[in-house]
């Protein structure tokens, strides 16, 4: 659904397979705990100028003109908030091996020298059924039900109130009906990901049902008062309908 997933995964690659492990943290990731300004090697250009080369030409020609403009206007705005917390080195390595350990970084990099660059559709996920072709073992909906369900509702989205969980039924039908005939049959759909929840928060028909599994794991990010979250723990949701079942059988 949103195009920058592409040239971010293709500059994330690229960097693991140009950069050592100082090198990859210092250009990727923009501030560290205790300072408040940018580092200067953050979406350095002599070190973009490295790592282009290992990129595709498109996605190449996408950051040579994207941090050229950053750099020349300043990072903050919209496409980039580099001081916001969810870029601080501690949030960021937390549950990324590859990020948080050297050996890790390596052998990511040594598998990523071997492998072609992933391939990318870009399409609404509601129209899966006719873009995809292949089958999957694993399908990844982020939390784009709850996006779905906050846009219905002009973004007031409070669970358990009533019309959410109407909602909430009517776009988990429409999602499942066309990602899961493009699973594999031990595939598994990680179905929602919610942060800074908790399972006896909650109380929606999205994490109450007889076809989902929910289970909370710990959280990626510090709680936010911001969005009234004080949970240390985040919420994943998977659905395996080898084990469960099909929720399609409810429609017939």
């Amino acid at each position: 659904m949103n195009c920058l997933t592409e040239f971010l995964t293709y500059l994330k690659i690229a960097s693991f397979i140009t950069l050592d492990y100082e090198e990859f943290i210092d250009f990727l990731i923009p501030i560290h705990e205790d300072e408040s300004t940018i580092k200067r090697g953050f979406w350095n250009l002599e070190t973009l100028k490295r790592v282009l080369p290992n990129m595709p030409e498109r996605a190449a020609y996408f950051w040579d003109n994207v941090m050229y403009v950053c750099h020349k206007v300043g990072f903050d705005g919209n496409f980039i908030v580099p001081r916001n917390k969810h870029a601080y080195m501690g949030n960021i390595i937390k549950g990324m091996p590859f990020y948080a350990n050297r050996e890790e970084y390596y052998k990511l990099q040594s598998m990523l020298r071997k492998r072609e660059y992933p391939t990318f559709k870009q399409a609404d996920v509601r129209t899966f059924e006719n873009v995809l072709n292949d089958k999957y073992d694993i399908v990844y909906l982020s939390n784009i039900i709850e996006c779905l369900v906050c846009e219905a509702l002009n973004g007031y989205y409070m669970p358990s109130y009533g019309a959410e969980d109407q909602l909430e039924e009517r776009y988990i039908f429409e999602l499942v009906k066309q990602v899961l005939p493009k699973l594999r049959e031990d595939g598994l759909i990680l179905l929602d990901y919610r942060p800074n929840s908790s399972i006896a928060a909650a109380t929606d028909l999205l994490f109450n049902n007889d076809y989902f599994d929910k289970a909370e794991i710990s959280s990626k990010y510090p709680p936010s008062d911001d969005y009234k979250k004080c949970s240390n723990t985040d919420l994943v949701l998977t659905y395996c309908p080898k084990k469960t079942g099909n929720i399609l059988d409810l429609l017939k």
